[in-house]
């Protein structure tokens, strides 16, 4: 955090938080740090090591699509850039969980009209011979 108490970046999935999805998307944003040298940026991810994150230069912003689904329950991310003018990497790590459950869970169900029920056929059994 700065002087003011603002975060430097955003983490996404956030800290310590929960995901459904067992492919998450990682993702930084570094914006708030005035600038980071392109060739420096590294994210690890738990279980895969360096992965080939997207840097966008001009949003300053990491991002990485898990291409398989997550075993684990708990994921970690570690994320090493320099900052524009610096001679030293910063390293950021958070961890997050993973709800392995939910994805075995149907879909929630859309809402369900009730079906019409149709008028009762002419039954000849019950018709009495006269």
């Amino acid at each position: 955090a700065d002087e003011q108490g603002n975060k430097l970046f955003e983490l996404k999935p956030e800290p310590n938080s929960t995901v459904a999805d067992r492919r998450p998307v990682i993702e930084a944003a570094l914006s708030r740090l005035g600038g980071v040298a392109p060739e420096s940026v590294v994210l690890r991810i738990g279980g895969f090591g360096a992965v080939p994150a997207e840097f966008d230069p001009v949003a300053q912003t990491v991002r990485y699509q898990i291409p398989q689904r997550l075993r684990v329950e708990e994921c970690t991310a570690t994320l090493a850039f320099r900052r524009a003018g610096a001679e030293k990497d910063e390293v950021v790590s958070w961890k997050f969980k993973v709800d392995q459950k939910s994805s075995y869970l149907p879909p929630e169900p859309a809402e369900v009209k009730p079906a019409e029920t149709p008028p009762a056929p002419n039954n000849p059994a019950a018709k009495q011979a006269s």
